[in-house]
């Protein structure tokens, strides 16, 4: 937890010196609304539709006067992707070699700039969804595996890297 909360902190000081870059001016002012144009117009030959609705929300409540709302948004479910990588490996490796598993997740040298452009929750929401379908499918429970469906679904509303994570779940 500490890790985790450093690890936050640290990424909204540095992005509290940033402002919006080239991806995030597509869906803030290039997406008009939230028709189905807007929704689910494709970024580059990527499907955004979780990027999008995160985006339009905090534009219609909060505006884009500054990056931090969406750098909150975007660390947040960073965050939450690392604990759920936490809670996974924990399960089958113990809690400490879990740890030194998500300890270099959570401070990523040469990839840290995905950490620093809000627009990567593309990214990190596609993986809190998958980790979290890959933890509900662990018990055998129709609720569960309800749930799992429906975190993938979410998943694959932010990236194609909810693929690999259907694949696990089906195995």
């Amino acid at each position: 937890a500490a890790a985790a909360f450093a690890s936050g902190v640290l990424l909204l000081v540095l992005q509290s010196l940033l402002t919006f870059f080239y991806d995030d001016w597509d869906v803030l002012l290039g997406r008009r609304g939230l028709s189905a144009d807007s929704l689910l117009r494709p970024h580059h030959g990527h499907l955004l539709l979780g990027n999008t609705v995160v985006y339009k929300s905090i534009q219609e409540t909060i505006g884009m006067e500054s990056l931090l709302p969406y750098a909150v948004a975007s660390t947040a479910t960073f965050l939450l992707s690392v604990a759920l990588l936490f809670v996974y490996l924990r399960r089958r490796v113990g809690g400490w070699l879990a740890l030194a598993g998500v300890l270099p997740v959570l401070f990523l040298g040469a990839a840290s700039t995905d950490l620093l452009f809000p627009f990567q929750i593309f990214f990190f929401g596609a993986m809190a969804s998958g980790l979290g379908a890959l933890l509900a499918i662990e018990r055998a429970d129709p609720r569960r595996d309800a749930l799992a469906c429906a975190l993938l679904v979410v998943s694959m509303t932010f990236s194609e890297l909810a693929i690999p994570f259907a694949f696990g779940v089906a195995v």
